[in-house]
């Protein structure tokens, strides 16, 4: 939707379009917090939107938290029909306050409403949100 583009312009989020989400997993997390990467890859037509910025083929991001925020929110897809690694994710629905959550560094898995709701309240605290 154009005004989500506009929300994510005016805000300045990192926001990746077109791109799939292929797994999330955990690392280290001895004597501190775990880091994630979630891998991601594009989808076809992923060069249509030029004021977009997808994916590239293979991807890694890293984060030190993970928010899902794909899915109606009243039912989230979190058990085996959903993405490997999706228990690691914390579901936005289960956000009281994006303030509140500890640490400054989240990849924002979704788009839509959820998606940027969860990346503007993110950047609002700010806090780092791709």
């Amino acid at each position: 939707a154009d005004y989500l583009d506009a929300l994510a312009s005016s805000a300045k989020l990192n926001v990746r379009t077109l791109t799939e989400v292929i797994s999330v997993k955990a690392e280290g997390g001895k004597g501190g917090p775990p880091r994630f990467r979630v891998g991601v890859r594009s989808q076809p037509g992923s060069s249509e939107h030029a004021a977009r910025r997808p994916a590239r083929a293979g991807e890694t991001l890293t984060a030190r938290y993970v928010v899902w925020a794909a899915g109606e929110f009243q039912y989230p897809r979190e058990g085996g029909g959903a993405i490997a690694g999706a228990e690691l994710c914390r579901h936005n629905s289960r956000v009281r306050s994006f303030a509140s959550l500890p640490g400054d560094d989240f990849v924002v898995i979704g788009g839509y409403e959820s998606g940027a709701d969860a990346a503007v309240n993110l950047a609002k605290a700010g806090k780092q949100a791709t």
